[in-house]
């Protein structure tokens, strides 16, 4: 199937395959119960306080 597209199109179709992955890996994680969008900001305030 894909060795009839232009290796352009072939490029353009697999960095696409990847963006929606990284899109459903996102949706997944933030649907997460425990997720906190500030974890990272929190650490680092704690990091500076020591």
């Amino acid at each position: 199937m894909f060795e009839n597209l232009n290796p352009l199109q072939q490029v353009i179709i697999g960095i696409g395959g990847v963006g929606v992955l990284f899109i459903l890996i996102v949706f997944y994680l933030t649907a997460s119960p425990s997720f906190k969008n500030i974890d990272r900001l929190l650490t680092t305030f704690k990091k500076d306080k020591k």
